[in-house]
């Protein structure tokens, strides 16, 4: 098939950079331009337990903006998604911002900031409560889903078209946040929950909620939410992906690798240049080309431009 490009995301190259002994990066400039990618979002995370977190998030955005300077050639930071096309008909990977975790957020008021940078998406929760919501991982809620705060986070968010992120999130958040906007709802990194009985995973019903919202799942490439197993395989990720689609339709199944945020990835899908690999194995598993084409960059596309229109 005709060389498709990818839209990712998610993945923790801002994060990993931090580490003082991190390891080699997975995500750089030479394995986005061999894998083709024509957009990558960058997350901005930190650890909830971590107080000076202002401190940390600036010195993330200054790790981006090195990134950038350092990669011109290769490489574009973008604001509006609308520029993506354009981007990677230069010949270069649009490079987006995101935010993963509520807990970067102090005050609404954070909100115009960030979107002025253009952050693609909030990530509400991470795996701990915040002042906004409940997530996934305590097994006992706080705030029974949404808080009043966080019923007004989600307001606002609309008003600066942030796309609400619900991967982490727990399912009385999840569907708190669905009957709170109008906005396509997406989960920047998740997988299938019948496929892998993971706290992190979606239940069918989520998948079609997502669906009906015009939203987007991003499946992620960790093999502890793929099979739960040390190890992994290419063809662990293309179940989850046919899972999907055939739950919630071809359209709402993107990429969402978590790339330099997980510690196993599938054997045959290391790293960025190997999505061309991903593609064969889905052609040979039944998928047409268009069908990879929506998979890879498409559905994505269609997401944020309908998070464009949302109230004009």
């Amino acid at each position: 098939m005709p060389k498709t490009p990818v839209i990712d995301l998610h993945c923790d190259v801002l994060t990993k950079s931090l580490l003082i002994f991190r390891k080699r990066l997975t995500v750089t400039p030479e394995s986005l331009k061999k894998g083709n990618v024509g957009a990558q979002v960058f997350a901005l995370f930190v650890h909830p337990k971590i107080r000076k977190t202002k401190n940390l998030v600036f010195r993330e955005i200054a790790i981006f903006q090195r990134i950038m300077e350092r990669n011109q050639e290769t490489l574009k930071y973008i604001i509006k998604t609308q520029d993506i096309e354009r981007v990677y008909k230069e010949g270069k990977t649009a490079a987006i911002l995101a935010v993963e975790g509520g807990n970067i957020i102090e005050n609404l008021d954070d909100l115009r900031f960030f979107a002025n940078m253009g952050i693609l998406y909030l990530t509400i929760t991470w795996n701990y409560h915040n002042r906004w919501a409940d997530a996934a991982f305590p097994k006992i809620p706080e705030h029974n889903g949404l808080s009043n705060e966080g019923k007004k986070l989600i307001m606002e968010m609309e008003r600066y078209r942030i796309l609400p992120d619900v991967s982490h999130c727990s399912e009385k958040t999840f569907y708190d946040i669905i009957d709170n906007t109008n906005m396509p709802v997406i989960a920047s990194h998740s997988n299938a929950h019948k496929l892998f009985n993971h706290f992190r995973n979606l239940k069918d019903r989520q998948i079609k909620e997502i669906g009906k919202k015009g939203g987007i799942i991003g499946v992620n490439f960790y093999c502890g939410f793929l099979n739960g197993r040390k190890k992994c395989t290419i063809d662990d990720v293309v179940e989850h992906i046919k899972y999907i689609a055939d739950m919630g339709g071809i359209e709402i199944v993107g990429i969402g690798s978590d790339f330099d945020g997980i510690t196993a990835v599938p054997e045959g899908l290391e790293s960025p240049e190997k999505y061309p690999l991903l593609a064969e194995k889905l052609l040979k598993n039944g998928f047409s080309e268009g069908d990879v084409s929506e998979i890879f960059y498409k559905n994505a596309l269609r997401v944020f431009k309908k998070a464009k229109k949302i109230n004009g």
